[in-house]
């Protein structure tokens, strides 16, 4: 059903639902929770790449030192870290790395959109859009709350799933970095690696 107005026409059923939909606050609240949910989420990811950057080091001994000093660099400087040290010290585990760190580069991504973009307003609609300067070209791109939260979801997947930094490959790193530090140390030097008391690195003291 139309009805005339100043020689406009203008769908009675679409402008209930756009009335229905710039009064829903709801939506309001959704996006804010769910992008909450993905900011908390990433910071367990950086927190993850932050702890193996610190033990990418020659004297692994002194992580928790490194940890300190590597705490305030950028996201891209700590995944270098890791990559290089990976490749050049333990690189049977480099083709692991390689994918996690690829998802880490998408999901980092989509952060700079959702946490450091230019929006558009999402209070009152089911759709927000961010733009972000991304080498040198102007880029916008449209989310829902259910874009949002299955980018949470990936994160999540990258934090504790096959392979996750903070579950399986942590302990494979963290093992791989010590066995190669044992090899190398005098024996009074040497460290112990326990997961669920149980001794994982090659060295058993």
């Amino acid at each position: 059903m139309t009805i005339g107005l100043n020689n406009r026409e203008f769908s009675v059923n679409a402008s209930i639902e756009l009335l229905m939909e710039l009064n829903d606050w709801k939506n309001r609240d959704a996006f804010q929770k769910a992008i909450g949910h993905f900011s908390i989420e990433f910071s367990r990811l950086e927190l993850g790449v932050t702890e193996l950057a610190s033990f990418s080091i020659d004297d692994i001994r002194y992580w928790q030192v490194e940890f300190k000093n590597v705490f305030g660099l950028s996201l891209e400087v700590k995944r270098d870290l890791v990559k290089k040290f990976i490749k050049k010290e333990i690189p049977d585990i480099y083709p692991t790395w390689k994918s996690i760190n690829e998802q880490i580069g998408l999901l980092n991504h989509e952060r700079r959109h959702l946490i450091h973009g230019t929006g558009e307003s999402y209070l009152f609609h089911t759709k927000m859009t961010t733009t972000i300067k991304n080498n040198g070209i102007v880029e916008s791109k449209t989310y829902t709350i259910s874009d949002i939260k299955s980018i949470t979801n990936r994160v999540a997947h990258v934090n504790t799933g096959e392979h996750g930094i903070l579950g399986s490959f942590n302990t494979e790193f963290k093992t791989a970095a010590i066995n190669w530090y044992n090899q190398n140390a005098a024996r009074h030097e040497r460290i112990v690696y326990k997961v669920n008391n149980d001794i994982v690195t090659d060295w058993k003291g």
